[in-house]
């Protein structure tokens, strides 16, 4: 038996993974009667997921809102830029980019 797997992505899985909760037990079963006579035996495996994808996919979904940008931030710049107060500190810009091309 073949299984293509080409249609399906890896966030399709992630996300897939975190919609779901399976409630389940682990144990034996007790056998039945018939099932003692003919030495057949049903065992029910299960498995239990704790709500850590259910937790995981709230957080998702909370950083997925926040805005990328710091709007404050950037209408502070545009006003001291405007009005001539914005202070650049050159030795500081400087040490930042050293810093990030040591990166590399």
């Amino acid at each position: 038996m073949t299984i293509d797997l080409s249609s399906i992505n890896s966030g399709a899985v992630q996300n897939s993974l975190l919609d779901r909760t399976v409630p389940v037990t682990a144990g034996p079963t007790e056998q039945t009667a018939e099932q003692a006579e003919t030495g057949t035996s049903t065992v029910k495996d299960t498995v239990s997921f704790s709500n850590a994808a259910e937790r995981l996919q709230s957080v998702n979904q909370t950083v997925a809102k926040l805005p990328v940008v710091d709007v404050n931030r950037v209408e502070q710049i545009r006003n001291e830029l405007a009005n001539g107060t914005y202070k650049l500190d050159a030795e500081s810009v400087a040490d930042k980019i050293i810093a990030f091309e040591g990166l590399f």
